[in-house]
C-alpha cells in the first residue's frame, strides 16, 4: 500500500531548516494517510492530493515542517483502508547549530 518511502528511513538535516516529508500510498478503496505526531499548527502543515490510476487511488501526503528543532526526531506515516494498514517511520538526525 505505501509506495514511498519504500522502507523506514533516516534523513539528516540542520536545526532551523524548513523541510518537507512525503508519503505516497495507493489502494482500492482509497487509502487514508495520517502523520504522527500530527501537524502542529505553529510549525507544520500537512497537505495531500489524490489521483486515480488504473482503478487505484494514489495519495500523496506531505508534511511541511518549519524551523526544525532537535526534538523533531521521528515522524510516522500511516496508510489504511478496509484492506489493511501500513506504517513507515522517518527518523530525522538533527545537526545542532550551537553546542552549549
Amino acid at each position: 500500500m505505501i509506495t514511498d518511502p519504500p522502507n523506514n528511513i533516516t534523513m539528516e538535516y540542520d536545526e532551523g531548516d524548513n523541510i518537507m516529508l512525503s508519503c505516497i500510498a495507493r489502494g482500492n478503496p482509497r487509502p487514508n494517510i495520517t502523520w504522527s505526531p500530527g501537524p502542529d499548527s505553529s510549525r507544520t502543515v500537512a497537505t495531500s492530493e489524490s489521483v486515480d490510476i488504473q482503478g487505484f487511488e494514489v495519495i500523496t501526503s506531505n508534511i511541511n515542517i518549519t524551523n526544525l528543532q532537535r526534538s523533531d526526531t521521528t515522524y510516522i506515516c500511516s496508510a489504511s483502508n478496509s484492506e489493511g494498514f501500513q506504517i513507515r517511520t522517518i527518523t530525522l538526525t538533527i545537526n545542532c547549530k550551537f553546542d552549549y
